[in-house]
């Protein structure tokens, strides 16, 4: 027809956060990757043997409310619902200060997870991933392996990969809400077979 392609371009920009109990993080001093060197990068150690789910919504809504640019944007936020659906209610219930924000529960299925993985691949490969240089999240990245279903959908896998890849795993949860909101497709020629890159 003679009319050219037009390709549109996302650049994605993540800003990671973690909450490790203290348990864990004792845990973590008897391997190579010790969590208390990365408090710097947005790594948070709260007290007990299990993340404390009451901190961790007062630290999220603290992180919306006092960064304006995400206080207005901010539209969505998707989540697992494997041991977080307290938390998730209590995120999009109003409060006295909180007008409560949508929480979009995402199935952690081959299907739901396939195109915002590949998503995540190219826009790594294309250098379109900003994450501020966090070293846990390239820890995450580092230790990623996928798995296929017999169509070549692709997942995360937890259960191949060579250590935690919660942070990867949350970008690729939250990427499935974009995608769902109409955000362009990248091109599928850019998507690459040999492990993630940051």
């Amino acid at each position: 027809t003679g009319e050219k392609k037009r390709i549109v371009r996302i650049q994605l920009s993540v800003l990671p956060w973690y909450w490790v109990c203290q348990t864990a993080e004792e845990a973590s001093e008897r391997t190579s990757f010790k969590y208390r060197k990365y408090t710097e990068h947005n790594l948070e150690i709260t007290p007990g043997p299990t993340a404390d789910q009451d901190l961790i919504e007062e630290r999220i809504k603290s992180i919306i409310r006092k960064i304006p640019r995400y206080h207005d944007k901010f539209k969505e936020c998707g989540f697992d619902q494997y041991n977080a659906n307290g938390l998730s209610n209590r995120l999009a219930k109003p409060g006295e200060d909180w007008s409560g924000i949508t929480m979009t529960k995402v199935k952690q299925g081959v299907l739901q997870l396939n195109e915002p993985t590949k998503f995540i691949q190219t826009a790594t490969l294309r250098g379109e991933l900003k994450h501020s240089n966090n070293l846990v999240l390239d820890w995450n990245v580092q230790n990623a392996q996928v798995v296929f279903d017999r169509h070549r959908n692709m997942m995360l896998s937890k259960l191949h990969s060579t250590g935690k890849i919660d942070g990867l795993a949350a970008i690729v949860t939250g990427t499935r809400c974009v995608l769902d909101a109409g955000t362009p497709e990248p091109d599928p020629s850019d998507y690459f077979k040999n492990g993630w890159k940051m």
